[in-house]
């Protein structure tokens, strides 16, 4: 077995899937030692971003919509798909030599401004896996570092009034996320890069999963935060939105303080909500507020949430308590 395997110790929160690859997978992973090339023999690469002309002229071969290093010595669409999956687990390890050699189109080139005939090196992409339909484990890329910066900045700033509606029902005027233990806003923080000036605004809020045990949330797909910076929330499916349903909005610190205990839902919110005066979202305070808040989605969401397929109120807070 290739000696990359012992590397899989430094990204725990991955082993699972190492141990469920697709065979492709596999034997890229097992390849990878093969095809490693040393600092020198990429001393040739060009800038990070290049047009096709640029690629051309430097005698790179084109081949499945990417361009290789002539180092490579790929000659066809067989030889490019193998060569990128080994390359794809070059850049997760963050060896970064087979990724140098390899260009190919970001889907977030439009957001970064750039042309459609720009091609941009591996080594500048995100990677990370995906589960197939068989159960087994495949990794591939999603876009460049920058321009996923860029998109979810971009989501995350459009998916504000969905926190809003959240937290406080489809009719609410506030503008701005409150502390449901202080009651008192979560401000907005503006800071600048440190090199180019370039100014950002942090909201430190963050969504919680109401129903929560020693191993982490019971009904998590992916991050929230994540979820907000990949699509506007009127594009989420049924199930994304349920289980945005089931978060609650904290700030930073309060996050943190919430997981003194093993376990939570919103059952033990409404205790809290209770025993201390504290608030709870809009949806999860009484069946009337549930459904209007079913309706607005269903309103808004052209058929990709459905009320009547959503669980009543009594199914709801059972599942997330």
């Amino acid at each position: 077995m290739t000696e990359k395997y012992k590397l899989v110790e430094k990204y725990k929160k991955n082993k699972h899937k190492f141990k469920e690859l697709s065979d492709a997978d596999i034997e890229a992973l097992e390849s990878l030692e093969i095809f490693e090339l040393s600092e020198d023999k990429i001393s040739t690469v060009l800038e990070l971003s290049e047009k096709e002309i640029a690629l051309d002229s430097h005698r790179y071969n084109f081949h499945d919509d990417k361009y290789f290093h002539p180092i490579l010595k790929i000659v066809d669409k067989k030889s490019a798909r193998k060569m990128f999956k080994v390359a794809l687990y070059d850049r997760y390890f963050d060896d970064n030599s087979l990724s140098k050699l390899i260009y190919l189109k970001d889907k977030h080139a439009k957001v970064r401004g750039k042309s459609d005939n720009i091609f941009d090196r591996l080594d500048t992409y995100r990677v990370d896996f995906e589960l197939r339909k068989d159960g087994k484990y495949t990794l591939r890329h999603h876009g460049t570092k920058e321009g996923g910066d860029l998109r979810q900045s971009f989501f995350k700033s459009e998916n504000i009034e969905y926190g809003l509606f959240l937290q406080n029902g489809p009719t609410s005027i506030e503008i701005s996320f409150v502390s449901h233990f202080t009651k008192l806003p979560i401000e907005a923080i503006k800071v600048s890069h440190p090199v180019t000036g370039e100014i950002r605004i942090n909201i430190p809020a963050q969504y919680h999963h109401a129903k929560y045990d020693m191993n982490g949330s019971t009904y998590k797909t992916k991050e929230p935060s994540q979820l907000l910076g990949m699509k506007n929330y009127k594009d989420f499916t049924q199930e994304e939105h349920l289980e945005m349903l089931g978060c609650i909005i904290l700030s930073s610190n309060e996050h943190d303080t919430v997981h003194i205990f093993d376990s939570g839902g919103i059952n033990v919110w409404k205790k809290w909500a209770e025993q201390f005066g504290y608030t709870l979202p809009f949806h999860w305070i009484c069946e009337e507020n549930y459904n209007i808040s079913l309706t607005h989605l269903e309103s808004i969401t052209n058929g990709k949430f459905l009320r009547s397929l959503a669980p009543c109120y009594e199914k709801f807070i059972e599942m997330n308590s």
